[in-house]
């Protein structure tokens, strides 16, 4: 069966969701493996801080 205009707007509007929700989790796992390294770089006298 063919899907309908409106069907397949959804289901392009399901996938960009989904990549762009990828996307963003992509950059704030980039972001926090920073932090950490950073945080430890700052607290190597004080590691019980970690």
């Amino acid at each position: 069966m063919r899907k309908t205009s409106n069907e397949r707007f959804k289901e392009y509007q399901a996938q960009e969701a989904t990549r762009l929700r990828n996307e963003k989790l992509s950059a704030l796992d980039n972001y926090t493996i920073a932090l950490k390294a950073i945080a430890e770089i700052a607290l190597e006298k004080q590691p019980q801080l970690l």
